[in-house]
Order: C-alpha cells, then sequence, then structure tokens
C-alpha cells in the first residue's frame, strides 16, 4: 500500500527557533514534498511556548520527531542531517 500525502503527520519538538531549527525545518519540509508528503505535515512545537507539551508527549530529549500518522509512532531523536536515514525510519 502506497502512502497518500494525507497519510504522513510528523510533530518536530525544539527549544526556541534558531538557525539551526530554521534550516531543518526547511529540510524535513523538503524531504516530505520530495516523498509526496505535503510541508502541511509537519508541525513544529517550540517547548518554550508550550512546555506542557513535553510532558503530554513524554519528550525527554530535543529535537525529537514524532511521526504519529500512520500508526504505529516512530520517534527519532537527535541528528537529523542524514536525510536518507531519516525517511528511512519515518516511512517504516
Amino acid at each position: 500500500m502506497t502512502d497518500t500525502p494525507e497519510d504522513m503527520t510528523v510533530s518536530l519538538f525544539v527549544v526556541g527557533i534558531d538557525d539551526v531549527t530554521t534550516a531543518q525545518i526547511a529540510a524535513l519540509r523538503g524531504m516530505l514534498e520530495e516523498h509526496d508528503h505535503p510541508g502541511s505535515g509537519l508541525r513544529v512545537i517550540d517547548l518554550l511556548e508550550t512546555p506542557e507539551d513535553a510532558v503530554t508527549m513524554d519528550i525527554l530529549a530535543i529535537p525529537t520527531l514524532i511521526r504519529t500518522k500512520p500508526k504505529p509512532p516512530v520517534r527519532i531523536i537527535g541528528d537529523m542531517s542524514d536525510r536518507a536515514r531519516v525517511w528511512d525510519l519515518l516511512s517504516r
């Protein structure tokens, strides 16, 4: 079965938006678009603005990327510079 663009939802948890975070967001959006998943499927949650989300989502380290849809959830923590590896984990 092939995923359609509506099938993937991912959330990136960060603390503050700086140049590194902005580049990471752009790279993730580009990767989603490259694989026919719209960048709008990416939510960015700044834990400085909503620290309660860290507790709700069990965030222990940042950055953390969580794919919530399709199930089962997938978590990627830390360095996400290897786009091939990140996509391999997200697409499982």
